[in-house]
């Protein structure tokens, strides 16, 4: 008897072995031809922005817009009848979204001129938090820059009318609106932005909008403000940023440095802050009404800012390049020059000079130790009978405190000692420097600085760092012009060699040039922001 054949050896496994071949040849062909039918595939990852996250990117619908005018009934009880017209970017789509406003500041100072028209200005700015998913309102508060009343008692009138009306046309109850906006304003989740005089008002008129009902707000951004605020305003604790031009407002002198300051210096805020100075451009530039001839950059710069800024805060999601603690700062923002200081939520302040005697003692109660190097705390004020930093001048209207440190030869060291209890820097994620090189001392002979910074701990072993080409050790200033200063952050890990949880000293060497001389604002380790 033959033995049985195998299947396989028989002629029926060699037919259907090709016609399964067959039909996978043709499935194979099908999908093919239906890919290349399609002539604009779903890309593999959606946009991304400068800070690496997915955005929701829209188009936009800018709708100019007129309610009623109202009367107002300020303290000394005479009424005055205001407008209340504006322009809101909307996103397209049918989904509740985020909203911010955005307040114009005063007439640039021109005869017979006057804010009306200016809130149109802003175009560029509603465009880009539109696209980001972001209503973005822009109101006329011309009516505010009036010499009667003061104490921006108008501006908050106008701004919680905008508020309410748009409230009512969100829920159908206003119909004198051009568009159907039913269901589409989110104000529990809104942001504010002031420019100039109206950045000043801007605390004000946030501490206003948190006590109405069915508004929670959620972030402050103030581009180019000319005043400091009062203390009761500290009680703010939202994430807050600041914008500075190189050339600020008549009459302001970068005094978003008071503000900051302020916020900096509350130590329980749960908000971060940060303060950015661009290295060029005016004040006036960032409204198109208001900006010389090619001020549209300027623009662009600060809708992309904004929008940024709003999206972190709205989404929980960082795009906000400013704010990345595990990263070296940026040398530029969006392709332009600038310096940004910020102080993240429960940092640990380590230098920040408040008197003679933290000429010997940090914050943290360790020594101050010097080698071939001078540290002299130095105030800058406009009072000369208090100014001791000379020549130099800060940005401020205020009165500020700053570690001037000079060296005469190469290898010269600050050391700052950390006591047991406070070596472990293990829950931190970058030592912050805020700085500027003295533009008047004659020890700076070139337009840049460069130092390094060492970590060593108990057990003697050290890991520097050397600062080079960081935007804050240039000199920007000319003469008898405020210097900016500028924030250094070194992410902990490149101190590879420390043991972080065991730092016993910080040290600044200053062994890449021979002479200089900085004026150190603060020294902090800072936190990464949530």
């Amino acid at each position: 008897m033959n033995p049985k054949k195998p299947f396989y050896k028989k002629p029926v496994f060699y037919v259907i072995a090709a016609i399964v071949i067959l039909a996978v040849i043709v499935v194979v062909l099908a999908l093919n031809h239906d890919r290349k039918m399609d002539p604009d595939p779903t890309p593999d990852t959606p946009p991304q922005t400068e800070g690496g996250a997915a955005l929701p990117m829209g188009e936009v619908e800018l709708i100019d817009y007129k309610f009623d005018d109202f009367t107002m009934k300020p303290r000394n009880n005479a009424s005055v009848t205001l407008p209340v017209e504006g322009q809101l970017a909307l996103p397209a789509g049918t989904e509740r979204v985020p909203v911010v406003f955005v307040l114009h500041p005063a007439p640039r100072g021109g005869e017979g001129e006057t804010a009306n028209g200016y809130y149109g200005g802003y175009e560029n700015l509603l465009n880009s938090l539109a696209e980001r998913g972001i209503a973005a309102v822009s109101i006329n508060i011309a009516p505010q820059y009036a010499t009667a009343f003061g104490e921006y008692d108008r501006q908050n009138a106008i701004l919680m009318e905008h508020i309410n009306r748009l409230m009512r046309a969100v829920t159908g109850e206003e119909t004198n609106f051009p568009k159907d906006i039913t269901g589409r304003l989110d104000f529990e989740n809104l942001g504010l932005i002031g420019h100039g005089e109206a950045a000043t008002g801007l605390f004000s008129a946030a501490e206003m909008t948190l006590s109405n009902v069915g508004v929670k707000l959620r972030g402050l951004l103030l581009v180019s403000p000319n005043t400091t605020f009062t203390a009761e305003t500290r009680k703010l604790d939202v994430p807050t940023a600041i914008l500075e031009a190189a050339t600020p407002m008549s009459g302001a002198n970068y005094d978003g440095m008071d503000i900051f300051e302020e916020l900096a210096g509350d130590n329980l805020r749960d908000g971060f802050a940060v303060l950015t100075t661009l290295e060029e451009g005016s004040a006036y530039d960032f409204n198109s009404r208001l900006g010389s001839d090619g001020s549209d950059r300027y623009q662009s710069f600060l809708g992309d800012y904004a929008a940024d800024f709003f999206n972190t805060i709205f989404t929980r999601v960082n795009t906000f390049v400013p704010i990345g603690m595990s990263v070296r700062e940026p040398d530029e923002l969006y392709g332009m020059p600038a310096r940004s200081l910020v102080v993240s939520p429960k940092r640990k302040l380590i230098l920040h000079p408040t008197g003679l005697d933290d000429e010997k003692m940090s914050k943290v109660h360790g020594d101050i130790m010097k080698n071939l190097a001078t540290l002299q705390v130095v105030t800058d004020s406009e009072d000369a009978s208090r100014d001791t930093a000379g020549s130099f001048v800060g940005p401020g209207s205020g009165e500020r405190m700053y570690y001037r440190i000079r060296w005469e030869q190469k290898g010269a060291t600050v050391v700052v000692i950390l006591p047991p209890g406070e070596q472990d820097l293990t829950g931190y994620e970058s030592l912050s420097l805020m700085l500027a090189v003295d533009p008047t001392d004659s020890l700076n002979k070139a337009q840049e600085q460069s130092f390094s910074v060492a970590l060593t701990d108990v057990e003697k072993t050290r890991s520097s760092v050397t600062l080079s080409g960081r935007a804050a050790l240039r000199m920007t200033a000319a003469d008898g012009q405020p210097s900016a200063l500028g924030e250094i952050r070194i992410p902990l890990d490149e101190f590879d060699e420390a043991h972080l949880k065991q730092i016993g000293a910080i040290e600044l060497s200053f062994d890449q040039t021979d002479s200089g001389s900085i004026l150190l604002w603060d020294l902090s380790l800072q936190k990464e922001i949530e």
